[in-house]
Formats: C-alpha cells, sequence, structure tokens
C-alpha cells in the first residue's frame, strides 16, 4: 500500500455489531497515520460465511474524519468474490469523495 493510499484509508476485518456502528479502528487510523479523512471496509465477500442475516455481498462502510464527523453506510453486491472486492472498494472511495466535497446523498 502506498503512503497515500495508507493515509486515507483503513481496512478493517473486525464486523459491526449492528447496523450502523462504525468498526473502531477508523480514528485509530486517522491518529496513526495523520490523516484528514479514513474509511473503513468490512464484510462478507464470499463464496463462503454468508447467513440469511448477512449473506454473501453484505458489506458495511464508516467514513470519519479528524473534525469528528462520522458516516455509517451498509451495501448489498451482486456478483462473485472479485467483483463485491472490487465494487466495495470503488464505493468506499466514492463515499471518501462524497464526505470530502460535503455530500452525504444516499446513491
Amino acid at each position: 500500500m502506498s503512503s497515500v493510499a495508507a493515509r486515507i484509508f483503513c481496512r478493517s476485518r473486525k464486523t459491526p455489531e449492528r447496523l450502523g456502528s462504525k468498526p473502531r479502528n477508523i480514528f485509530s487510523a486517522i491518529e496513526r497515520f495523520g490523516a484528514d479523512v479514513a474509511a473503513s471496509v468490512t464484510g462478507i465477500a464470499g463464496p463462503d460465511g454468508g447467513t440469511e442475516e448477512k449473506p454473501v455481498g453484505t458489506v458495511w462502510f464508516g467514513i470519519a474524519d479528524r473534525g469528528g464527523h462520522e458516516v455509517a453506510k451498509r451495501r448489498a453486491f451482486l456478483g462473485d468474490r472479485g467483483h463485491v472486492r472490487r465494487s466495495a472498494s470503488v464505493h468506499a472511495l466514492e463515499l471518501v469523495r462524497r464526505h470530502v466535497v460535503g455530500w452525504d446523498g444516499d446513491r
């Protein structure tokens, strides 16, 4: 991971206890890397590991900034493991972009 990517993106393997909770390491990423914004992604890419409540393709996103603003989102992606992972990565970066420009629409 490049130093620029490490400064803006932190990946967590901790599954949130409930919808809307943020993975706990997002603020430590801001402090550790000196970032202004951090993103956390966790989910079930498959092919195994899904349940009826949390099927394969379920991904949680957390975005936070140094000012204490937080956004948590949950999305479901269809496709194989590679597609879910790529889609989640692109969506996480889009959420960071939206956060930086001050737009928090649900699209």
